[in-house]
């Protein structure tokens, strides 16, 4: 089966961790035998990534489109992914997946940190949440009887519902979650290893979603805990940073996390929005206790791991740490798979 799938960025050596979530896919249809083709927007020049081909719109156009068995599109935007499909909509119509992961009907512009919550968000982009919805309403209403449409939270599916004023199920509409990372299926947390931290926390700095600053607010009222904090952004721009907590401006590779995860004690993840939390769903699956946030999407996504406990965001008083098994439910075999299900019944 031959498949293309439509993506705004993809990973590469200069960004790993990039859209990892549509790596991981592509890398399981391969092992099943599918011939996976990547149109990445944002690529330059076509490479390859982990033995899958990725390429630029403009070397798409030498190739034959209609060879191709089915169509899947990550994380649908105005610029690229619908312009494309109405473009080619004769050779994509009935054979195209649409993969919903959170920004596409979601509005982010109101959690960034400090002034960027105002001067920061120009007036552009704001005029562009709201016409990214109602232009994404009319497209698949006018499609409603053509396209497939994937969510990967239950909680996602019902926000859909909400924003778009239209119902998912109206639609011939999934709800799958995405599949953590092989790397925390084959390894297992070692917590016999000694600990240099009480707690890990490996979030973007700039975004208010994932909730950073509340790690702060706790770091500060737990002085005796020693708190590890990964990732870039300018949070520290606008809070001062605790002396018991040590901050590494770097991204992370899957590949280095577990030897980081190991460090630590507990994973201390709060979110204010997310629609599954790949990251966190990783680490729980990896074995490691896991505090996450007291919220909708969180419960949906653990609700069967025993090593996952919640955090009031407001009263950022920390929990016991839970001490339970993890569940598999992020394993390829409960979630790609059900897609590769999906994608068959496309190319017959």
């Amino acid at each position: 089966m031959k498949v293309l799938v439509i993506s705004q960025a993809y990973p590469d050596e200069n960004n790993p961790y990039q859209l990892m979530y549509v790596h991981n896919r592509n890398r399981y249809y391969s092992c099943l035998g599918d011939e996976v083709t990547v149109l990445s927007f944002q690529a330059k020049v076509d490479y390859e990534y982990e033995k899958i081909k990725v390429i630029t719109e403009k070397s798409l156009k030498k190739i034959n489109i209609d060879k191709f068995d089915a169509y899947i599109f990550h994380a649908p935007n105005l610029k690229n992914h619908l312009r494309f499909f109405i473009y080619n909509k004769k050779s994509l119509i009935n054979k195209s997946v649409f993969f919903f992961h959170g920004h596409e009907i979601l509005d982010y512009t109101k959690y960034y940190y400090g002034d960027m919550s105002q001067s920061g968000i120009s007036f552009t982009r704001t005029i562009y949440e709201k016409l990214k919805i109602s232009i994404l309403r009319r497209f698949l209403n006018y499609y409603s009887d053509c396209l497939k449409l994937v969510f990967v939270s239950n909680w996602l599916k019902a926000q859909f519902d909400l924003n778009l004023r239209i119902s998912a199920d109206s639609f011939d509409s999934y709800v799958i979650n995405n599949s953590i990372g092989c790397t925390f299926e084959t390894k297992k947390w070692d917590a016999h290893r000694d600990k240099e931290y009480d707690f890990i926390t490996i979030r973007p700095l700039s975004e208010l979603k994932y909730a950073v600053d509340v790690v702060v607010d706790i770091a500060k009222e737990n002085p005796e805990k020693k708190f590890l904090i990964i990732g870039k952004g300018n949070l520290f721009n606008f809070l001062s940073k605790p002396d018991n907590v040590t901050h590494i401006d770097s991204f992370v590779t899957p590949n280095e996390m577990p030897s980081l995860l190991d460090k630590s004690r507990c994973a201390l993840m709060p979110t204010r929005l997310d629609a599954q939390g790949v990251m966190v769903c990783e680490m729980a699956s990896y074995g490691m206790p896991v505090i996450t946030s007291d919220i909708e999407v969180c419960k949906e996504m653990f609700n069967d791991f025993g090593n996952v406990c919640y955090l009031n965001n407001e009263e950022k008083i920390l929990p016991n740490i839970p001490c339970g098994k993890p569940s598999t439910r992020f394993y390829e075999k409960e979630t790609i798979a059900k897609e590769v299900d999906l994608l068959k019944r496309l190319g017959r």
